[in-house]
């Protein structure tokens, strides 16, 4: 519940408690996104080495997990 909260009677129907839940679904849906949008994190050898690309080694856990909350 936030201090701009005035209801504090149903939360699922306040309009402001409904604002700051999806915002923050917003923000880890952006941060995701943001993620996967990298290109570093498509890099796949430096130089001489091989390594394996850090999206492949994530294998979509941050997506899970800004899709559970």
């Amino acid at each position: 519940m936030s201090s701009a909260c005035t209801c504090h009677i149903d939360l699922k129907q306040c309009w402001w408690c409904l604002y700051e839940a999806e915002k923050a679904k917003v923000e880890r849906y952006e941060r995701a996104l943001k993620f996967y949008a990298n290109e570093n994190s498509y890099v796949t050898d430096i130089g001489s080495f091989k390594i394996e690309a850090t999206v492949m080694i994530d294998k979509g856990n941050r997506a899970k997990e800004a899709l559970e909350g």
